[in-house]
């Protein structure tokens, strides 16, 4: 008989905590977090943990809509339809908190991907839509492809190519306030966003008459892969190409730490960066995978 029930931090997760991404197991022990409180529902047959489907609704204050995270099903009870009770669940217990609609973020290319998709259009989500594509490429390969934006160049005494941490605090503010004037960086783009524990190693900038003009914010994993997060350059200046001056610059900075791997995500709504990652990353590529997106509306009591 398949049971479930919602777990909180003052029951025993433990069993569950090897059923969600590394990311995530603090909300089964956090549950009520700044922004978010945790939504975890475990499966249980004949009194067995068999699965885990954990998202998080959000707080007053908080635009973001709830949220899904991962589904887990035991490989022993797959195909016994725990993986539907669980969303169904799932489903209701948003509903009663007051959501009206979940959305979810996934990432194909996994053993388990065709499972999720298959539970997805068995309880009512809309058609997963491509959202963005990953690479981890190696970059002594794409080194040894000898492309022409890794070159040596000679470039204006106008601009100047220095790191991230350099950038000043008033090169930074006016940058704030050129964008507040004309909107013209891309508002997934923008510098400030993705700061936070950046890679002073290789992110860097490029300034133009000593205005920020162009920008290659990384971040540095855990696993020694640097991740290139968030570049973007000017309009005026991105028919010249100088993004592609600050990726070499990152490259060459990476390289000389011993670092071999870098990894890009790249939103479909970026076709030129998206060209450039499948032009010269995907040939190298350890992985190349496509991020999905889907919506479920809801109504009170479904499930």
């Amino acid at each position: 008989m398949i049971d479930t029930k919602v777990v909180t931090p003052a029951q025993d997760a433990k069993a569950f905590l090897g059923m969600t991404f590394p990311t995530y197991t603090h909300l089964l022990s956090e549950a009520d977090l700044d922004r978010v409180i945790a939504v975890p529902v475990a499966a249980f047959v004949d009194g067995v943990p068999a699965g885990l489907i954990l998202g998080a609704m959000p707080k007053p204050g908080n635009p973001a809509p709830p949220t899904l995270f991962s589904v887990f099903v035991d490989p022993a009870f797959r195909n016994q339809g725990v993986g539907t009770r669980l969303m169904e669940d799932f489903h209701k217990e948003v509903a009663e908190r007051g959501g009206d609609v979940i959305r979810v973020k996934y990432m194909t290319g996994k053993e388990a991907t065709a499972y999720f998709e298959r539970i997805l259009q068995k309880t009512g989500w809309e058609e997963p839509t491509p959202r963005m594509a990953a690479i981890k490429a190696d970059l002594l390969q794409i080194r040894a492809m000898d492309p022409p934006w890794l070159r040596e160049r000679r470039i204006s005494p106008r601009f100047k190519i220095i790191p991230w941490s350099a950038v000043t605090e008033e090169q930074k503010q006016n940058l704030r306030l050129s964008h507040e004037k004309d909107h013209w960086i891309a508002e997934d783009l923008v510098p400030w966003m993705h700061e936070a524990h950046y890679d002073p190693v290789s992110s860097c900038a490029l300034l133009r008459d000593g205005e920020l003009a162009a920008w290659v914010i990384n971040h540095h994993m855990r696993d020694g892969t640097t991740r290139f997060t968030c570049s973007f350059a000017h309009p005026k200046l991105q028919r010249l190409g100088v993004v592609l001056w600050l990726y070499k610059e990152a490259v060459d900075r990476a390289e000389e730490k011993g670092r071999r791997f870098g990894t890009w995500t790249v939103p479909l709504h970026h076709p030129a960066m998206h060209a450039f990652a499948m032009r010269w990353m995907k040939p190298c590529s350890v992985y190349c995978r496509e991020t999905y997106g889907s919506e479920k509306k809801l109504t009170v009591g479904e499930g």
